[in-house]
């Protein structure tokens, strides 16, 4: 487990620095960014038509349109299909949005192993190491599909319960085959990877700036 404890003492102090400096400066950019928007659309809104130029009001004009012939059709069948069409494009069009999340979350989380396990200088490509950085590096995917798919507090549950069964297996597996093991070192990486991210998201979720938090979080 040398590689996990040589990743958390690589850490750098800039890293903490940046996320703190960004923190602070996100959170009123947010806050202005919403009361600009509010002060453009109340403006508009009192503009209002100008009534002397409007045209005079009349009579709606007759049309005579003819009788479609799915009026004859049972409304109830139709109704009944196009609720079971619309509602399983509710369900399934979030998680396949969420897919496409998922797919750049494992290509992020690939570069940072790979770029991690380059720093720490290794020539011989372990499968184990890999996938122990990986996993912790593609956190970000649990959040993403949480905000974008999961609609109930059960399937967010699921899938940070998932995360997390996937992880334990990967502590026991790899501590099982180490010389040196360490039960505690991926806890460690993940708590100091993960953790104050997700935290500082949560925050930038907030109802009152989450329309534009995010962005300029990450921004």
């Amino acid at each position: 487990m040398e590689e996990i404890r040589q990743s958390i003492n690589s850490i750098p102090i800039w890293m903490a620095f940046i996320l703190l400096l960004a923190t602070a400066l996100a959170w009123p950019i947010s806050i202005s960014l919403i009361l600009f928007y509010r002060h453009a659309v109340l403006k508009s809104m009192r503009r209002g038509v100008n009534l002397e130029n409007a045209p005079a009001p009349g009579a709606a004009p007759q049309v005579s349109l003819p009788v479609p012939e799915l009026l004859f059709v049972d409304s109830r069948e139709i109704a009944r299909t196009s609720d079971r069409h619309v509602f399983k494009n509710l369900v399934r069009r979030p998680w396949r949005v969420a897919m496409v999340y998922v797919l750049a979350g494992c290509t992020f989380a690939m570069i940072m192993a790979a770029a991690v396990l380059g720093g720490l200088g290794e020539t011989e490509f372990l499968f184990g190491r890999f996938v122990s950085l990986f996993w912790i590096y593609a956190w970000p995917i649990v959040l993403t599909i949480n905000i974008v798919a999961a609609a109930t507090l059960r399937a967010k549950f699921a899938t940070v319960l998932l995360y997390f069964a996937v992880l334990a297996v990967i502590v026991i597996a790899m501590n099982l085959v180490s010389s040196e093991p360490s039960w505690t070192a991926h806890a460690t990486l993940w708590l100091l990877y993960d953790a104050p991210p997700s935290l500082i998201l949560l925050a930038f979720l907030n109802r009152r700036i989450r329309a534009v938090g995010p962005l300029v979080l990450i921004f």
